[in-house]
């Protein structure tokens, strides 16, 4: 910065600024050396690191080969018009062959659905625990389905995770819950309605049926320990099931806050023995760690506690419900005695008073079946009509016609739809009153709401390959035959597939040519401008490293030899080839034709060759000091010492810039002092009188 605003040259006719600059200008000519240094120093790094970019791909290109990812690369393909019942591949530890293969069941998650809710957010009154896997989920009175669903998701997180989620399906008024295990199959959600809250949500029926039948009885879910308490295991804290339970006959009381598998096998057989049963318990070692208790007698298990289902001894009713429409109640007699079946239609009763149906009244029935198909009848009273007559007209042809049962229930006309699950059944009867009676069969409405509780039912795979049935709780098999994954789509045990592994060629010649580009993309490099000169000549031209690099790379490929099927292979026999330029061809159809007869052969002669180019390109890619990071390390830390130089360098021309101008600046001030005073003098003498002659 210059130190004085001043007009330069005004006492002096010099332009002193143009002056400094063209000092300033030759002093800082005399670091261009420097900034040359550095550019140099630059043009040599980037030169390094497109090296070290050329022996990361020759590296890259060789990993794939010694991975397995070219030479003992197989495809897997199934043939025929149903090729989409299954999917498959294979890997490097296949071997070429052929297999027949069915696809007899597909493997699918366990999910189940509540019955109908209608608020996400009330509070439900519903209180107590569901073991899922080893945890379990609290449930409060105040918990609404959107805090349930919460506390089931919060129980899937972490290390011990449960594999169970929950989501709410539904519209306003209209909300159901569903449970569903994560993984696929028979193992399914894996949960115990110890305390009946999935019984509250309609997820579940009742606990009445043996879980697991054997030979000689039936026994418990599988656990992890014998020894350990089965509330420990199950991951109760608090509210574990106690409770008198009745296995085989026998009754004894079971806590699985304090007993183990052993304690219940122990307890159970003192029980059977002071009743003098025949039946016996004994704890099996089912798999490696896995145990479970196991009773040999009649097969019958009762309890009122949980403590069965805890135990998995008995499983829950996960039968789909069928639909159930209700009109009012019929009374037959002024106390409102519910009617049934054989009430007379002229002896209903609508309160207390009579309905007063005469002969000549009319009942008018309209309704849908199962499917929606709707129907409309009418009936003509003539007298002495019972319920049942009602029912075996709404039963018949005109009516539901087999797809619903109507019944009298509780004094109320009922129809119960005949499929369980997802039903579109009505009805609704109007009574035309004809002879001035009050017979109303009330509104009719769905108090039972038909569903399916079993969304998807939790199973494995079944698939037959070459006659052997194998199962899997995974639809992707990859433990059946070595190096192929089968993976089942869709079941259809009438339909054999073809499945053929056979060696992929293509993947293994483009891995070859992957390796032969690369090696000719460094070797190309290394040639770069030698014998020119200027612009045209690269950074590392003739650089004695590169062409060292280069002379062990080719020695490598000239080397390279493997004992082959019909004598010693070498490269030109799988159609690798040195060109006049020195770089390497590569030809297809020759390296194809040897893989097809002598596959060891040829990988034996890569491995042998990449063995080889490994240890020479592994040297210059390590992070010593000699290696091509260490190169540009030290590149990195010159270009620092010059740059900081010609920084500091610079700096002071800057202030030797300000100095000159100083300088200059003072002299014109000084030179103008003098003019000034010459002037004044001038003046002065110019007043003085002129000496006579």
């Amino acid at each position: 910065m210059e130190p004085l605003a001043t007009v330069s040259g005004l006492a002096t006719g010099i332009d002193f600024r143009q002056v400094v600059d063209q000092i300033i200008k030759i002093e800082d000519s005399r670091l261009n050396y420097l900034r040359r240094s550095i550019s140099d120093q630059k043009a040599d790094k980037a030169a390094w690191e497109e090296v070290r970019d050329l022996l990361e791909a020759i590296e890259s290109a060789s990993e794939g080969l010694s991975e397995g990812s070219g030479l003992d690369a197989f495809t897997a393909e199934v043939l025929g018009d149903y090729a989409d019942n299954l999917s498959v591949s294979a890997n490097s530890s296949a071997n070429e062959g052929s297999y027949s293969v069915r696809v007899l069941q597909v493997a699918d998650r366990e999910a189940l659905s509540s019955s109908q809710i209608s608020s996400r957010s009330d509070a439900l009154g519903i209180s107590g625990q569901i073991a899922f896997g080893g945890s379990v989920v609290e449930v409060a009175a105040a918990d609404s389905l959107v805090s349930i669903a919460s506390a089931i998701n919060q129980a899937n997180t972490g290390e011990d995770a449960t594999g169970v989620s929950a989501t709410i399906v539904g519209s306003e008024g209209a909300y159901r819950l569903i449970v569903s295990a994560d993984a696929t199959g028979e193992e399914g959600l894996g949960y115990a309605d110890v305390d009946g809250v999935m019984a509250s949500l309609g997820l579940v029926g009742s606990y009445d049926s043996l879980k697991t039948r054997t030979g000689g009885g039936f026994a418990s879910d599988e656990l992890s320990s014998s020894s350990t308490e089965v509330g420990t295991l199950l991951g109760f804290s608090s509210g574990t099931p106690s409770g008198t339970v009745t296995l085989a006959g026998v009754s004894f009381a079971v806590d699985l806050a304090t007993d183990s598998l052993e304690d219940i096998r122990d307890n159970f057989n003192t029980a059977a023995g002071l009743a003098s049963s025949s039946a016996f318990a004994a704890v099996e070692e089912v798999t490696t760690g896995q145990y479970r208790l196991s009773i040999t007698g009649t097969a019958s298990a009762s309890d009122d506690d949980g403590v069965l289902a805890a135990l998995g001894v008995l499983q829950a009713d996960t039968s789909s419900v069928s639909q159930v429409v209700q009109g009012g109640v019929l009374a037959s007699d002024a106390g409102g005695t519910p009617a049934d079946a054989s009430t007379l239609v002229s002896g209903l009763f609508n309160g207390a008073s009579s309905a007063g149906v005469n002969a000549g009244d009319t009942i008018q029935f309209e309704g849908t079946k199962d499917d929606g198909s709707a129907f409309s009848f009418a009936m003509t009273l003539v007298g002495g009509e019972d319920l049942q007559d009602v029912l075996d007209l709404l039963n018949g042809a005109q009516g539901f016609d087999g797809s619903a049962t109507a019944s009298i229930t509780d004094g109320r006309l009922t129809v119960t739809s005949g499929t369980p699950g997802v039903s579109l059944l009505s009805l609704d009867a109007f009574a035309g009153n004809e002879g001035g009676g009050i017979l109303d069969f009330g509104s009719f409405s769905t108090t039972t709401q038909g569903r399916d509780r079993m969304v998807s039912t939790g199973q494995d795979a079944l698939v037959e390959i070459d006659g052997v049935l194998v199962t899997s709780s995974s639809n992707a098999i990859d433990d059946a035959v070595d190096g192929v994954t089968f993976t089942a789509v869709s079941a259809d045990a009438s339909k054999t597939l073809s499945v053929e592994v056979s060696r992929d060629t293509d993947l293994a010649e483009e891995a070859v040519k992957g390796l032969v580009d690369a090696v000719n993309g460094f070797f190309g490099y290394v040639s770069k401008g030698i014998g020119q000169e200027g612009a045209a000549r690269s950074a590392l031209a003739g650089d004695s490293v590169l062409r060292g690099l280069r002379t062990q790379i080719g020695d490598a490929l000239r080397n390279a030899e493997a004992a082959g099927a019909s004598g010693t292979l070498k490269l030109f026999d799988v159609g690798v080839e040195i060109t006049r330029e020195g770089a390497y061809s590569f030809e297809s159809s020759a390296f194809t034709d040897q893989m097809l007869v002598d596959p060891s052969g040829v990988e034996a002669l890569i491995s042998d060759l990449l063995a080889d180019i490994d240890v020479i390109v592994e040297s210059e890619l390590t992070t010593g000091s000699g290696s091509i990071s260490g190169r540009v390390e030290r590149i990195d830390e010159s270009i620092d010492r010059v740059e900081t130089s010609l920084f500091d360098r610079e700096q002071r021309l800057e202030v030797r810039r300000e100095q000159l101008l100083l300088q200059y600046t003072k002299l014109e001030q000084s030179i103008s002092l003098l003019q000034g005073q010459q002037s004044s003098l001038a003046a002065v003498s110019a007043t003085l009188p002129k000496a006579s002659k």
